[in-house]
């Protein structure tokens, strides 16, 4: 929090006008995201790739300092690997959430068309989907995590999100491309050892 703050005096001072959007922006990002569990439960290892479809709306607050809204459509998940029986146990678990990340952006002032930008914030998300997939030698079982009775998933998960990106000017609009990671701060399932965790690469354009 203290260096957000110090970004902000420092960049405000040094160009406070440089670059800055007096109107709010409202658009669409779509992206690949890579996902995984972690914490201390052992076997973690397989990561599931998926795709993130939402809308945002960002506007400015004070001199480089922008607040962004987002709606996601996001698939999380991963993999766990274990022994029963002296059999090896693979077991895939795909989680689909809709989530709301609430961001703080601070732009840097370049010049340009091109506006760097650095962010954070937190995120809530509501479980919508869960798929879960058990697979020994010579056979492989998949069905939805309520039929199957063994993973019960708790129905929000919160996050932190920290990221960086660019975005150019297009006419009227602007087009961005950005990385992030969420870290899940919540156990995906009651009395569980593992969190969520997601890179991704979003693509986004401002109407």
């Amino acid at each position: 929090m203290r260096l957000l703050v110090l970004a902000v005096c420092v960049f405000g001072v040094a160009a406070p006008a440089a670059g800055q959007k007096e109107h709010s922006d409202l658009g669409f990002q779509l992206g690949y995201s890579r996902a995984r569990f972690s914490g201390d439960q052992s076997g973690i290892g397989e990561s599931r790739t998926g795709s993130l479809f939402g809308a945002f709306i960002g506007t400015p607050l004070a001199g480089p300092l922008n607040v962004q809204a987002e709606i996601f459509l996001a698939k999380k998940g991963g993999g766990l690997s274990t022994t029963i029986a002296a059999v090896p146990v693979q077991v895939s678990v795909q989680l689909i959430y809709l989530e709301v990340p609430l961001l703080a952006r601070i732009v840097i002032p370049v010049g340009g068309r091109l506006h760097p930008n650095v962010f954070g914030g937190g995120s809530v998300a509501l479980n919508v989907g869960c798929d879960i997939q058990a697979e020994v030698p010579g056979l492989v079982s998949q069905e939805a995590c309520d039929e199957a009775g063994t993973l019960q998933v708790n129905t929000f998960d919160l996050g932190a999100v920290v990221g960086a990106g660019v975005e150019y000017d297009w006419r009227k609009s602007n087009a961005r491309l950005e990385i992030r990671q969420t870290f899940g701060l919540r156990e995906v399932a009651p009395g569980g050892l593992v969190k969520n965790r997601v890179w991704a690469i979003l693509f986004g354009i401002t109407l």
